[in-house]
């Protein structure tokens, strides 16, 4: 009977040592080589966005965010456009051409959803990474100038303020459709995602290969609200 606790004793102490040795040699590198990713790629998407993103390594928040700006802009284009308006009034005809110069900035909108960085190891030597992030918005859509190509008016059917108002403004919306229409959202991700996976693929952490995942999550419908500036004078 002695012998066999004694045995029992023994394999017990085996398992423990083996297990020990495990966490020491396997586990817990492992779990060093995340947490020194981790905060590799935070300090980069801070570098980029000027905010700390949320980081969670196999399920255990191991950074907090911190969202100092409400806005991050990832992008900013100059538009040009051209916008044409005629009005024929009992055959008295007048035309109005306006050439229009617009700065777009698209990026992000922090102030309900901030960034947030999951890594979970799936599988030796695997690790799957998810990004979290607010989907691109326009931010601003600025007017630089506007110049007058042609202002034409009919025999008894002039141009009076009302109509160059009308038609600075329903240029700048014209701009701004064609500004969306051309994927200035779709540069704005993908510029985004350039920048991550490139922080991602340069942290390190051992002999992990990354798979890297996005999530983009839409806003709710009253957040988003482009600031547009009030009209430019004519130049």
């Amino acid at each position: 009977m002695k012998k066999f606790f004694l045995a029992l004793f023994s394999i017990a102490l085996l398992c423990c040592a083996g297990f020990a040795a495990f966490y020491f040699m396997v586990m817990k590198p492992s779990q060093a080589a995340l947490s020194k990713a981790g905060a590799s790629i935070a300090k980069g998407v801070e570098s980029i966005f000027h905010v700390t993103p949320k980081v969670t390594i196999n399920s255990t928040v191991v950074i907090q965010e911190a969202r100092p700006i409400l806005e991050v802009a990832v992008l900013t284009e100059p538009v040009y456009h051209d916008y044409f308006a005629t009005d024929t009034w009992m055959m008295s005809t007048k035309e109005l051409h306006l050439k229009g110069f617009f700065t777009a900035k698209a990026g992000f909108d922090l102030t309900q959803r901030g960034i947030a960085v999951d890594l979970n190891e799936a599988e030796k030597g695997v690790c799957q990474v998810r990004v979290v992030l607010p989907a691109p918005e326009l931010l601003s859509f600025e007017t630089d100038k506007y110049e007058v190509m042609k202002a034409e008016s009919g025999w008894w059917n002039a141009i009076n303020e009302q109509d160059m108002e009308t038609a600075v403004n329903d240029m700048k919306a014209e701009a701004t459709a064609k500004a969306l229409r051309h994927g200035l959202l779709q540069e704005t991700k993908r510029t985004a995602q350039e920048r991550i996976d490139r922080l991602v693929h340069e942290a390190s952490a051992g002999n992990f290969r990354f798979e890297v995942e996005y999530l983009w999550v839409e806003q709710a419908p009253e957040a988003i609200t482009p600031r547009i500036d009030s009209t430019a004078a004519p130049q």
